[in-house]
């Protein structure tokens, strides 16, 4: 089973700069993914290019937290 992971790197890979993201939208968007933290699918409506893992976020609770911690967290 390809990962969304695995179908932006090889998109990546074989697309010149400018072009992959344009082709990994395009494939990606509206499309279903399977998590391996929940087993729950999540369609994705759009990627946000400017965060990373190690951006952060605010937590329901009120706290600051990086995506790394928060899955690590699970």
């Amino acid at each position: 089973m390809e990962t969304a992971y695995d179908l932006i790197s090889h998109t990546h890979e074989k697309a010149r700069e400018e072009d992959a993201k344009e082709k990994i939208l395009k494939k990606l968007v509206g499309s279903s993914v399977l998590t391996k933290y929940d087993k729950r699918t999540y369609r994705v409506d759009g990627i946000t290019w400017e965060k990373s893992p190690s951006s952060t976020f605010t937590r329901s609770d009120g706290g600051e937290t990086s995506f790394v911690d928060y899955y690590r967290e699970l």
